[in-house]
């Protein structure tokens, strides 16, 4: 049986015969994955899911749950990655000691100032920023790991991790389980939003670089003053 031959419909049907257990944990995979490897169409996905919870395939509960579950568990991973991103960073520059040349430009996105400054501005906004994340696909994996890097707070980032992918899954559930046989509509849809999201991440990481950049100009140009 091809089955990319197949209808929509025909597929369904043989989802049906599909052990719950089996499609939840696909879903749960999905979404888990996508958090570690973004080109991963997780967002598709789950629109998908709701689509089969509109035929009874599977719940609409558990396709909400199942989404929330995965991507909880890829945020925690990349949290953890990019904290002991930080302390092997930090080793390495101490065993090194490392005053120039090529490895210090490596190692210097991770220089004590710019980490003060980037954990100052997580305490005041990181809540925030992590919560608004999930809706920007080109910023929301490097998220999760730029908070690990800044030791945000484990509590403070779950929650708010929790509570953007919970309204995005809502969105995403809801949209393919009230379009029904309609759902691949939303894929469109999502190719403009996506677009959209992509220039948005790119102004808002080009304001962030800039702010930052002029930050550490002004403090050089004061230490220099001061000598």
């Amino acid at each position: 049986m091809n089955v990319f031959s197949l209808s929509l419909h025909d597929f369904t049907e043989i989802l049906k015969g599909v052990s719950d257990l089996v499609l939840y944990l696909f879903f749960v995979f999905s979404t888990f994955i996508e958090n570690i490897f973004p080109p991963w169409p997780s967002d598709t996905l789950i629109i998908f899911s709701g689509f089969l919870a509109s035929k009874g395939v599977i719940s609409l509960t558990g396709a909400f749950i199942v989404s929330l579950l995965g991507n909880i568990g890829g945020g925690l991973v990349m949290y953890f990655f990019g904290s002991s991103v930080y302390r092997e960073t930090r080793k390495i520059q101490h065993k090194l000691h490392v005053s120039r040349g090529i490895l210090d430009k490596i190692f210097n996105f991770a220089s004590h100032e710019s980490l003060v400054e980037a954990r100052k501005m997580f305490e005041k906004y990181g809540a925030g920023f992590v919560l608004i994340s999930r809706f920007f696909p080109g910023i929301r994996f490097f998220v999760s790991i730029i908070a690990g890097m800044n030791a945000m707070n484990p509590l403070v980032y779950l929650i708010s991790f929790a509570a953007g992918s919970s309204v995005w899954g809502l969105i995403l559930v809801f949209t393919g389980y009230f379009l029904g046989s309609q759902w691949e509509n939303a894929l469109q849809w999502m190719k403009y939003y996506n677009t959209f999201a992509m220039l948005v991440s790119v102004i808002l990481i080009a304001l962030v670089v800039l702010v930052f950049r002029r930050k550490s100009l002004l403090q050089k140009y004061i230490y220099r003053n001061k000598k």
